[in-house]
């Protein structure tokens, strides 16, 4: 069908053209030209909403643009316009000419209606022709979009020198010049798609040729292969070369089914004409990685013989896919011509086995290959590798190797670093396998069933616009979600379900491949289909083939399967906004910090045909759809949080808050599930008297308990714990016998530690591993059973051995690591379908920081080897910003927006009745709250004309008197209403500091032309606000005065310490007197310091100052409050809790505010809605329902001191230019940190200093303090003037004594 000639009538307009055309050749003819008429085209896309496409076509040669003009309302315009290129170098064959056509638009980005890439091989050859050029769309699909074009091409004339030189040499090989356009980004892009072929008409030669090939762009070929042919397509391998099969890909896939053995991807050059001068070249084989090696537990190492000369990487312990990364050098001093035989062998050997038996496969060719490629190099290319005496015997792994030959004079081009998502691209495209080696066609079935929980896309700029241009129809629902499946370079999306939160498309796509395939994930995309900009990416998730199947040559082994199962899609925060920095985490590229949905899938992997174009997306009959219903039964969890601390909080402009979510549950801004109380109490957080800030909980730590609904996948969650369980016991053990060792302990106990390692290990593994129940089981949960077996089982009988017979502690340490290494390969369940729990922490609305915790980390179990490591359990958490890995600022990733010391219980409801906070020791209090509000409205305080009730919420969105609450049911009143003010705002600036330094200002005006007044002064404070006079200013409870109060000469100031302005509520004061300045002030300032003494009493005085009347005060309701009235202050709120107390433990706390009566009555709310509320009722519901807020309260704390001895450090890092450091170390424990002193110009300080933390206030049960003791923060800075360089931080766990 390609081959077949499309004629084409010419027209006398054409005709006209291009003799036109011709005389203007004849003009330029000194230079070389390209010239290129562009007449019309056809069956263009139409992307107009309203009427049709405006189309002009866009030209790009080597980088110079030419575009046409734009016709607008045509599908099939007519430009006959001519672009002309002045050449000063001749065309090469590589040349490309890369062709879009795109849709005009005025305000937005145009819109591309298809595009091609043209090669110029024929006309460079030919010097003229005609082309239909088929057009690809935005999806990279042919349609029958056609543009029409002339060519000619003038060869710039050469000086006569330069033609006798060609004439003696011939014609130039191709391999000596560079193509700029192959550089082309856009071109580069497509190197993955097949380059199509063009139905050619009227021509100065009827010979068909191809486009043509290159190492970075595989060219069409009937064969579907790229490589040196006949005109008829047929290849043509050289002979007494190695023959290599270069695997096609999508560059190759109108014939992928045939096959073609060719010498490699290279170019014309004729190795007859190389040079026979000895010189030295240099042979650069950079080993990058191994994947799917065949063996079990083996230790790969690569062997790379050139010619005569060997070497090898370093053995990777315990892996069947190796990361090696190294460069092996290889010197020559021989001919270009005798370097092109010199034979290149890679061999991956298994060091674990006999010389004889260890090799695993080999892969051979010559570094004629590698001098034949563009620049003399390999890039990041895949081989496979194949047992040489049986090659029949088929794939044995996979290398990824570079190569590069540097003669004389040549320099090295640095190849661009791969990434991870390399394996998205077309990887098979890059693989070079030996010929006779056979792939073995598959199938990779991917069924989507449905999906929930697909958050909105569309920002409200963006939802009005739609509905201006009726895109948008008044439904909330913003989403018309699709979903991409891509594989080893291959799409496949399934149809698009528009406005739906929880889309079910049961679809199947079906993607052919070759088999062994190097792609090691498989890509589901999340889509939003957007008709006013570009498709949004929702998320992305990665399906890990290697934790889906098994290669084991000692087993059976199993394809890929998975599922039917839950996938979780985590992505950037959900809060949409225009250019998101973000975004990217939405691809896959980072880690995900906010849920974005989940979607029921499942992989299913057939051997035997690839399918064909009518079976690679069908729906999915009713039979699977029942199949899959008893995978979807829920049942009700619960997770309890309790926050203990906040600490190492750094300046924040605004109250702190913390939010717990699980999925969709818990997200405050979601607006898809019921409420609960899922965010802790807004907090101003307290500096700590050196660096950082603190959250002042005080005895009443803020409490989230979460209700939500998952999958029955306990027997997996289990499963997984009891491994690894397993694992932690064993690396305690083994850290425990390494410290031994460093420590030169002596021998026997040593050995004696390493003993009772082996005999505990060898208890854990003769534990069977939890059965399989008899219902809701998939095929993955069956071979994951019998693999994890199996592996115990050779691992236990491996340490029975290892106890029996070992004599070397070291080699016997080595043997433990790897059983650790493989325990870990099992120690995974890619079918656990419970989100994660995110710990989100809050600022002003604003998502700051996160941490994420694997769910199974926390769930509870009864069997108490079962259970998460960290369920029940109190550790540290610290927070970190969501960033981007590419993107990310360095310098502002060593901050911790926050440490957090929580206590986390997950479970079934059925096991959380009473257990969930027992060891925290402390009581569960649940409050109603409620706000008052008032405004000053001629310095009085009233309720009239405010912006919110006066009675609400927190935010002031929710009218909530008093009387609107009543108790849900199973729960009571317990109390009347009582104020109970926020204590983290009476706390001042002197908050955590020993000393304490007061400042007033004394401020005096003038009229012009007069002298400054001595009666008339007025006292205010740095920002202009009025204040006390420095003598009615007493000093607080709990301090002392230490001098007396004295000017500030410190500054910028007058001898007498005035500055000056003109006026004092615009500022710019100066320190020299002008005859215009009208008003001055100087600073007096007075020192005070704490008196250990007072310390209660100063605590006390300023509980009972916070509950006078309990007021907070601000300039409006959006602005951070305070405790004391200041003069611009204009709102102020006070905050009301009444107590609640549960009679039934499972009832929800939920209240329900009715905004349409008059009364407010309340009712509470029942565990599942209506199924005949509709969607608006819905709406309103969850605008009026509220969550009480819960408190874990203590009666008194427990007072302990910490010593932290900082002796000395090693080997730091050099921060200033003289090569050392000025280096000083922060410690930070609890709620209080302190420093060591600096010492200057070195790298191995010795501080030799005990930091004493006093009075250190810990709440809650001594004895579960002494088992898990808070860790100690220890940071290391170089000291400079201006600011501090970071250069580390370490983490130690203090010697309790508390349970003692």
């Amino acid at each position: 069908m390609f081959g077949s000639i499309v004629r084409r009538s010419r027209s006398s307009d054409d005709d006209d053209h291009i003799s036109s055309y011709r005389e203007y050749k004849d003009v330029m003819s000194k230079e070389g030209l390209v010239q290129v008429l562009v007449r019309n085209a056809q069956n263009l896309q139409n992307v107009e909403r309203f009427g049709y496409s405006d189309p002009h076509v866009v030209l790009e040669l080597e980088g110079i643009k030419r575009t046409t003009r734009v016709i607008h309302s045509e599908l099939n315009p007519e430009w006959n316009e001519t672009f002309t290129w002045k050449r000063y170098r001749p065309l090469t064959e590589e040349s490309m000419l890369l062709i879009k056509v795109y849709d005009y638009e005025k305000i937005l980005k145009n819109k591309l209606l298809g595009e091609a890439v043209y090669p110029l091989k024929d006309l460079v050859r030919l010097g003229a022709q005609e082309a239909t050029v088929p057009l690809r769309d935005r999806d990279g699909k042919v349609g029958e979009s056609r543009l029409n074009l002339y060519l000619e091409y003038t060869k710039p004339t050469l000086d006569p020198d330069e033609e006798m030189e060609e004439e003696k040499s011939g014609p130039r090989p191709s391999v000596a010049r560079k193509s700029t356009a192959l550089s082309h980004p856009e071109i580069q892009s497509l190197k993955n798609a097949e380059i199509l072929p063009l139905y050619h008409s009227k021509r100065r030669s009827t010979t068909t040729s191809a486009p043509v090939s290159s190492p970075e762009y595989p060219a069409y070929h009937p064969t579907g292969v790229a490589g040196a042919v006949e005109e008829t397509g047929n290849p043509i391998p050289d002979e007494g070369e190695q023959e290599v099969e270069v695997a096609p890909g999508d560059a190759a896939g109108a014939a992928k089914k045939k096959k073609s053995v060719i010498a490699a991807p290279r170019s014309s050059i004729d190795r007859s004409k190389l040079s026979t001068k000895k010189q030295d070249f240099q042979v650069r084989v950079n080993i990058h990685e191994g994947r799917k090696l065949l063996g079990g537990n083996i230790h790969p190492v690569c062997n790379v013989h050139v010619g005569k000369q060997s070497k090898h990487t370093r053995v990777q312990k315990s892996t069947n896919k190796p990361l090696w990364d190294e460069v092996l050098f290889f010197d020559f001093n021989c001919s270009a011509l005798d370097l092109c035989d010199e034979p290149v062998t890679i061999e991956v050997l298994n060091s674990r086995k006999i010389r004889s038996d260890s090799l695993i496969g080999a892969f051979k060719f010559d570094l004629g290959l590698v001098y034949e490629s563009q620049d003399h190099q390999f890039v990041h290319k895949w081989v496979l590798l194949t047992d040489p005496e049986d090659k029949e015997s088929g794939a044995k792994g996979y290398v990824k190797i570079s190569i590069s030959i540097l003669g004389p004079g040549d320099k090295l081009k640095i190849p661009p670093k791969s990434s991870s998502t390399d394996d998205l691209v077309d990887i098979e495209s890059n693989l070079l396998r030996p010929a006779g080696v056979q792939l073995q066609p598959a199938t990779y079935t991917v069924k989507i069933y449905k999906a929930e929980d697909v958050p909105k896309m569309d920002t409200d700029y963006f939802e009005g616009m739609k509905r201006v241009l009726r895109m948008q129809h008044g439904d909330h629902d913003l989403v018309d979600p699709y979903m991409i499946v891509s594989f080893a370079g291959k799409k496949l999306k399934t149809k698009v379900l528009y406005k739906t939160y929880t889309p079910e498309w049961a679809q199947e796509l079906n993607i052919g491949v070759q088999m062994p395939s190097m792609c090691e994930q498989l890509m589901l995309r999340l889509m939003d289909k957007d008709h006013f900009n570009r498709d949004d990416i929702i998320a992305t998730h990665f399906l890990q083939l290697t934790r889906l199947s098994s290669a084991d040559p000692d087993d059976e082994g199993f394809l890929p399967t998975f599922g039917p199962a839950y996938v979780n899609f985590y992505g950037s925060p959900r809060e949409s906004i225009v250019d998101d920095e973000l975004e990217p985490l939405n691809r896959g590229c980072g880690e995900g910090c906010s849920f974005r949905g989940r979607a029921l899938v499942e992989l299913t992997v057939n051997i035997g045909q690839e399918p064909s174009k009518d079976e690679m997306l069908r729906d999915i009959d009713g039979e699977d759809w029942l199949r899959v219903q008893p995978f979807q039964r829920r049942r009700r969890y619960r997770l309890f949080v309790g926050f203990l601390e906040g600490t190492m909080i750094h300046p924040v402009d605004a109250p702190v808050e913390f939010e717990i979510s699980i999925g969709e549950y818990g997200n405050k801004f979601a607006s898809t599930t019921l409420p609960a109380p899922s965010t802790t109490q807004p907090t101003n957080p307290v500096y700590d008297g050196s660096h950082y800030y603190y959250l002042p909980w005080g005895q009443t730590k803020p409490c989230v308990m979460l209700n939500s609904q998952w999958e029955d996948v306990m027997f997996r969650i289990e499963s997984l714990n009891l491994i690894c369980r397993t694992i932690d016991r064993l690396e305690g053990h083994l850290k425990d016998v390494k410290y031994l060792m460093r420590a030169k302990a002596p021998l026997a106990e040593s050995a004696g530690k390493l003993i009772k390692l082996l005999d505990e290990l060898i208890i854990d593994l003769n534990q069977p591993l939890l059965e399989l129940p008899q219902k809701n089981i998939t095929e993955l949960d069956k071979k994951l059973y019998a693999l994890r077996d199996d592996e115990m089982k050779r691992i236990l009988i491996e340490a029975v051995n290892l106890r029996e017979n070992a004599r070397d502690i070291d080699q016997a340490i080595v043997e433990i690591d790897s059983y650790i290494y493989r325990l870990q390969q099992i120690a995974t369940e890619p079918q656990n379908s419970i989100p994660d729990v995110i710990i989100w922490m809050l600022c002003g609305n604003r998502r700051v920081a996160y941490h994420r915790i694997p769910s199974h980390q926390v769930m509870f179990s009864p069997k108490q080897d079962c259970c998460g490591k960290l369920c029940g359990h109190v550790f540290s958490v610290f927070l970190k910003r969501p960033s981007v890995p590419d993107k990310s600022n360095a310098k502002r990733q060593w901050k911790l927006p926050a440490k957090l010391q929580v206590f986390v219980w997950m479970g079934l409801e059925d096991h959380a009745k009473g257990i969930q906070h027992k060891p925290l020791d402390g009581e569960i209090s649940v409050f109603a709250e409620t706000y008052e509000n008032q405004i000053s409205l001629l310095s009085k305080w009233t309720t009239r004309a405010m912006p919110r009730p006066k009675w609400s919420d927190i935010t002031g969105q929710l009218k909530l008197p008093k009387e609107s609450f009543t108790t849900p049911g199973g729960w009571r009143w317990a109390g009347e209403w009582f104020i109970n003010p926020n204590l983290s705002l009476s706390y001042d600036l002197d908050s955590g500091l020993s000393s304490f330094q007061d400042d007033v200002f004394e401020n005096q005006l003038r009229v012009p032309g007069s002298d400054w007044p001595t009666s008339k002064l007025f006292w205010t404070d740095v920002t202009g606000e009025e204040a006390q006079s420095k003598e009615d200013i007493m000093c607080p409870a709990g301090w002392e005065w230490t001098d007396i109060w004295t000017v500030d000469l410190n500054r910028a100031v007058d001898e007498e310490g005035y500055e000056y302005c003109l006026d004092q509520s615009v500022g710019g004061f100066v320190p020299v007197e002008k005859t215009y300045h009208l008003c001055r002030r100087r600073r007096w300032v007075r020192t005070r310091k704490r008196n250990p003494d007072l310390r209660q009493q100063a605590a006390h005085q300023r509980m009972v100052r916070a509950a006078e009347e309990g007021w907070e005060y601000s300039r409006l309701f959006t602005t951070k409050f305070h405790l004391k009235q200041r003069t611009m202050d204009m709102v102020r709120r006070r905050r009301w809790h009444r107590k609640m107390v549960a009679d039934n433990p499972d009832a929800d706390a939920i209240f329900i505010i009715d905004p349409t009566s008059d009364a407010h009555e309340t009712v509470g709310v029942s565990r599942a809605r209506s199924p005949a509320r509709g969607k608006d009722d819905d709406h309103l519901q969850q605008r009026t329902m509220i969550t009480p807020t819960v408190f874990l309260t203590y009666k008194e704390p427990h007072t302990y001191q910490l010593r932290a001895y900082i002796y000395q450090a090693r080997d730091l890092f050099s921060a200033d230019p003289s090569g050392l450091s000025d280096p000083y170390a922060r410690v930070v424990f609890s709620r209080q940190s302190q420093r060591t002193k600096i010492l200057n110009e070195t790298l191995c300080p010795t501080w030799d200093q005990t930091l004493v933390f006093e009075e250190v206030e810990f709440y809650g049960n001594p004895t579960m303090l002494a088992e898990s003791p808070p860790i100690v923060v220890v940071e290391l800075f170089d000291y400079d003037t201006v600011g501090s360089d970071f250069l580390g931080r370490a983490i130690a766990y203090p010697d309790s004594e508390a349970g003692r």
